[in-house]
C-alpha cells in the first residue's frame, strides 16, 4: 500500500527552511543566521565536532545534548571564577558594613543608667 492510498500514513517531506530557536521564524533553506532576531541557526556539536540545527534538542549525529560539556565543574575560565567570586565577596563585605553600622548606632543611642 502507498501512502496516496492510505490516508493514515503520512510523506515526510525536507523542512522548507530552517526553524530559529530564539524566535522561531522559519528561515530560508542554507540560512547561517536568522533572518528576523540575527541569533546564530547552527551549532558544532561539542563532542563529534558536526554542525546541526540549533533548534534541535541533542545533535543527530551522536546524540549529545548541547551544553553539557560546559556545564560541568571546574570547566570555567579561572579568571571568569576568580571575577565571580570577587562580587560574591564585595557584596558580603557591604552587608557585613552595613550591619556593623546599625548595630554600633543602636548602641550608641542606648542610655545607660542615665
Amino acid at each position: 500500500m502507498t501512502a496516496e492510498n492510505n490516508p493514515t500514513e503520512v510523506k515526510r517531506k525536507d523542512p522548507p527552511g530552517v526553524l530559529c530557536a530564539k524566535c522561531d521564524h522559519l528561515n530560508p533553506p542554507g540560512s547561517t543566521e536568522c533572518d528576523h532576531c540575527h541569533a546564530r541557526l547552527f551549532r558544532v556539536c561539542s563532542k563529534c565536532g558536526q554542525s546541526y540545527q540549533d533548534a534541535l534538542s541533542r545533535c543527530p549525529h551522536c546524540g549529545t545534548r548541547p551544553g553539557r560539556l560546559s556545564r560541568r565543574k571546574g570547566n570555567i575560565h579561572p579568571a571568569a571564577q576568580s571575577f565571580n567570586m570577587w562580587w560574591v565577596y564585595a557584596v558580603a563585605l557591604l552587608f557585613a558594613l552595613a550591619v556593623c553600622y546599625k548595630v554600633f548606632q543602636k548602641v550608641g543611642n542606648l542610655n545607660f543608667g542615665q
